[in-house]
């Protein structure tokens, strides 16, 4: 994926039966971003509730019902932002980008030559937003602009583009530590529109060090005819230093240390005969790391599901 900004870099260990595909640009003080979720290029080629701060459970529980009041306010802040997204065989974090929001979603987003998506006719499924953040999913028609010099994605209802948002922090924390709350969620999809779309619950954690951060990560998914997926950071929230999730410096983070989380399942997503995985692309936002946005993917090999979600600081 070409990028006008800094990107992240997403370092992925290679997982026996599966071809991983990494993108890496920019340097270690300053993580740019990835594009290409690993190993995932077929996989995630897509055939194509309004939330509440308050009540996470609410913001992916209508997950499919969609769709957006024309005449909704912006409560998010001016930016600049970060951004993530995750779907149509992409899965990547922008510390810095261009994006278009109205009516309270994402209308689009410009990240360079050759990669720019505008929503177009998709509905939006679990809209969230709030005065540091959004989430949302783009689905149940085609989009428009340029996307990596291919096809434009066409997604189903029960598939669809996942989108993070947050207000840029201006100051990256060199030290302490927080808690995060869920504060909204995409329902979560399987990349062929296979199963009903699901819920994502959980909580989140971050440390911060002078030379970057730890994220951890407790999170849920429910997949309605499938299963549950239980994805875990090594030591959770309440211990950090173990973490498959973090950064070396900027705001941006991914799962590359030391790689992938191991994922507890027996769904669709967890049988491609590879250890199933979960793939973790994010960053902070707000004045104080007050948001953490996160995209992830869940995968074995093939079939892959995609959910994003926003965290506010306890």
């Amino acid at each position: 994926m070409r990028s006008l900004r800094p990107r992240i870099v997403v370092v992925v260990v290679a997982i026996a039966l599966v071809a991983l595909a990494v993108v890496a640009g920019a340097c270690s003080s300053d993580p740019g971003s990835s594009s290409g979720a690993p190993g995932e290029d077929a996989a995630l080629d897509g055939a194509g509730g309004d939330g509440g701060g308050d009540a996470p459970s609410d913001a992916n529980a209508d997950a499919g019902d969609a769709g957006q009041d024309a005449s909704r306010p912006n409560p998010i802040g001016a930016g600049p932002y970060s951004f993530a997204f995750v779907g149509a065989g992409s899965f990547t974090a922008y510390p810095a980008l261009d994006v278009t929001l109205a009516n309270g979603v994402l209308d689009a987003y410009d990240a360079g030559p050759g990669d720019g998506l505008s929503r177009n006719t998709n509905a939006v499924g679990e809209p969230f937003m709030d005065p540091l953040s959004a989430v949302g999913r783009w689905n149940g028609g085609a989009t428009a602009g340029a996307f990596h010099d291919a096809g434009l994605p066409v997604f189903s209802t029960k598939q669809g583009l996942h989108y993070a948002v947050v207000v840029e922090t201006a100051i990256v924390p060199t030290s302490g530590a927080a808690t995060y709350a869920l504060a909204g969620a995409t329902g979560p999809t399987i990349d062929d529109g296979s199963l009903a779309v699901g819920t994502l619950t959980g909580s989140a954690s971050a440390t911060f060090i002078s030379v970057g951060m730890k994220i951890g990560l407790e999170l849920t998914i429910v997949m309605p005819g499938d299963a549950t997926y239980t994805v875990a950071t090594t030591g959770g929230v309440g211990a950090t230093a173990a973490s498959e999730v973090g950064s070396t410096g900027g705001v941006t983070f991914a799962a590359a240390f030391p790689g992938p989380i191991a994922v507890t399942s027996t769904g669709v997503a967890c049988q491609g005969g590879s250890p199933c995985k979960a793939y973790v692309n994010g960053m902070i936002g707000g004045p104080s790391a007050d948001r953490l946005g996160v995209a992830i993917l869940i995968s074995s090999g093939a079939n892959p599901i995609s959910a994003t979600a926003v965290f506010a600081k306890q």
